[in-house]
């Protein structure tokens, strides 16, 4: 938890100091009884907005958890995010990058290290 929001601190800060207003991707991670992403979309802009980012492109899976590098829409988010389009994403729950604890740390550790940052519409609870 204190991972991605010290990243998400500073790049909020970096891109202000830039003068502009941080961007997100947005990230769905669908269930199969739940295939829709558009009412969550529509709440993570929601979010977005309320956070003074603005939001962009959406990228989603219908795969349901899985390992994040197998997902063709994270994997694609991440791309869209290191090309510069973006400066993060905000999905509405880390579950959505992973609910494997240690694989969401690792996609935080790499997000880091590349300056980006994971926003989320439910932070962790830092249990």
């Amino acid at each position: 938890m204190y991972l991605r929001q010290h990243m998400l601190t500073e790049a909020m800060a970096a891109a202000r100091r830039n003068g502009r207003t941080p961007r997100v991707a947005l990230y769905v991670c669908t269930k199969a009884s739940a295939p829709d992403p558009g009412p969550v979309f529509d709440q993570l802009r929601a979010v977005a907005r309320v956070r003074g980012m603005q939001a962009g492109a959406e990228f989603t899976d219908a795969t349901g958890p899985t390992i994040p590098g197998r997902r063709g829409g994270f994997m694609n988010v991440l791309e869209h995010v290191q090309h510069g389009y973006a400066d993060g994403i905000l999905c509405p729950s880390y579950e959505h990058v992973s609910p494997d604890l240690e694989e969401y740390e690792e996609v935080l550790r790499s997000a880091t290290s590349r300056r980006w940052f994971v926003a989320l519409a439910a932070p962790e609870t830092g249990a």
